[in-house]
């Protein structure tokens, strides 16, 4: 029996789910990942007092009553000048630090060098132009928390922390492919009647940058052969996923394999293009049923799978947006159908309407659930799933 998406959401959401192994990658390595452990400050960021423009350190006191001095220039690289005194000023470049005794900077355009005298032409206050020390970050400040996806952006400032390793969840995902019309898609043989495993490679780069992914390859189409697949992968694997044999044509064993040896959580939902995909577990291990359809497979796992994932690593792994539609959009068909956009500029331009079209799907930036019988008018503003 199919059920509404919402319901299925909140199954998923309510799962019993075991957190997968987490390992220690250095930076590189762990984009994409989920921060498994709280990554807090040891230093300061900035070190200590900087300073913000290309200018004069200065003692702010003292602009406007004394005779300053030029006593020499600091650059980020380092200087000589310990601190400064009374009536004495230190050229500081974007970066450098301040001397002891200096609390503020005349930016350099703000003042003029007359031998080594310094006039300043600019209002002068405590702190102007000065980053303090742990302005940015301080210490035991926390820099990641767990469940957060590691983006290039947080290598910044992991770097100026001099954190080089970052704890990371690697959840094990096996990827099967069901059928006897296919091959590997990593196969080198050619057979007739048979094609490779297209879809099974989608959904194996889909996933690799979460996790370890293994592809378990083709397994033909028996409730046998699939109730033994996924009995062992269960034991292995923090989280199976299968790609066809979902449908309920006279071939489609998979969820019957699943009922056998597991719990079919759902079967289904009344979304069209999704319908078809499914939810169990078996040994406790969450199951992901794929349709055998390229669109189909590929956003069923963008809405059952990084949910399942999000639970499992204590994150959150999907995002919406709302944009405005780019045409009238009238859904005729006779449940809610879900739309695959391209998304430029807070605009959604829907693509191609189908299950299998591999086309739409590189040109897809995400998608959207639209409800039976309504007419979408250009302009008006929808909620959109991002799949990028």
């Amino acid at each position: 029996m199919l059920i509404p998406l919402q319901e299925a959401r909140n199954i998923i959401q309510g799962m019993e789910v075991k957190r997968p192994p987490h390992v220690k990658l250095p930076l590189q390595a762990a984009l994409g990942k989920i921060c498994a452990s709280k990554v807090v400050a040891e230093i300061d960021l900035p070190p200590h007092n900087m300073s913000a423009m290309d200018g004069y350190a200065v003692r702010s006191e003292d602009v406007g009553k004394l005779r300053l001095k030029l006593k020499g220039k600091i650059f980020p690289s380092g200087g000589n000048i310990q601190a400064i005194q009374s009536g004495e000023v230190a050229y500081v470049a974007t970066g450098a630090p301040l001397p002891a005794g200096a609390d503020a900077v005349v930016r350099a355009e703000g003042a003029k060098l007359e031998g080594d005298i310094l006039q300043v032409s600019e209002i002068v206050y405590t702190g102007k132009d000065v980053r303090t020390a742990g302005d940015d970050v301080r210490k035991a400040d926390t820099v990641l928390d767990i469940g957060v996806q590691i983006r290039p952006t947080h290598l910044g400032v992991l770097t100026a922390l001099n954190i080089d390793y970052v704890d990371v969840y690697m959840p094990r995902i096996a990827v099967v492919s069901i059928g006897d019309e296919l091959l590997p898609f990593n196969s080198k043989e050619a057979v007739e009647g048979k094609s490779r495993d297209a879809i099974g490679r989608v959904v194996v780069e889909l996933l690799s940058q979460l996790g370890e992914v293994s592809y378990l390859g083709v397994v033909r189409d028996s409730i046998e052969s699939i109730s033994n697949v996924l009995m062992d992968s269960s034991k292995s694997f923090d989280l199976v996923i299968t790609v066809g044999g979902s449908s309920i044509g006279e071939k489609d064993y998979v969820k019957a394999a699943l009922s056998k040896v597991g719990t079919l959580l759902f079967e289904g939902v009344t979304v069209n293009i999704i319908k078809r995909g499914a939810v169990g577990l078996v040994n406790g291990t969450p199951i992901l049923v794929l349709p055998g359809q390229a669109v189909a497979a590929a956003v069923t796992l963008a809405e059952h799978g990084r949910r399942i994932l999000s639970r499992m690593m204590n994150s959150k792994l999907y995002r919406t947006e709302t944009v405005s539609l780019a045409k009238d959009i009238k859904v005729e068909h006779k449940m809610d159908s879900l739309y695959l956009f391209s998304i430029e500029d807070g605009v959604a331009t829907p693509l191609r309407w189908g299950a299998g079209l591999y086309s739409v799907l590189g040109e897809a930036d995400g998608y959207a659930v639209l409800r039976r019988g309504e007419l979408y008018r250009s302009g008006e503003r929808i909620q959109v799933y991002r799949l990028v």
